[in-house]
């Protein structure tokens, strides 16, 4: 559940952290139920899922490539000039998806096309 409208202190003690590799995971073994869906006003990307051990149906938001390319070339054209990032490393470097690359390569738009 998204904590719009919420205490954001009461959602920080109810949200937990999980990988990009644990969310590719969980969509590729059927423990979701909606598959992704978009947000559009925030360009992110959400999916429920059951987790696999305490059949908890949970819901989990994340950038994509594509989500991660839209931010990134917005900030660009606002003008920002640097952006960070909270946990990168989450990105699994030998996945055979490719996950690692497309999102990498999602962040350069942020530096716009090469000249």
């Amino acid at each position: 559940m998204p904590c719009d409208g919420t205490n954001l202190t009461d959602c920080a003690r109810t949200s937990t952290q999980i990988c990009y590799s644990e969310i590719a995971e969980l969509l590729a073994n059927g423990s979701s139920p909606t598959g992704v869906m978009y947000d559009q006003k925030s360009a992110s990307a959400w999916a429920d899922y059951v987790h696999p051990v305490t059949k908890q149906r949970s819901q989990v938001w994340f950038d994509t490539p594509g989500t991660l390319a839209i931010k990134m070339a917005e900030l660009r054209e606002a003008g920002v000039r640097g952006v960070s990032f909270w946990q990168s490393g989450c990105l699994n470097a030998t996945a055979p998806d490719g996950q690692w690359d497309a999102m990498w390569d999602a962040i350069t738009a942020f530096r716009g096309p090469s000249e």
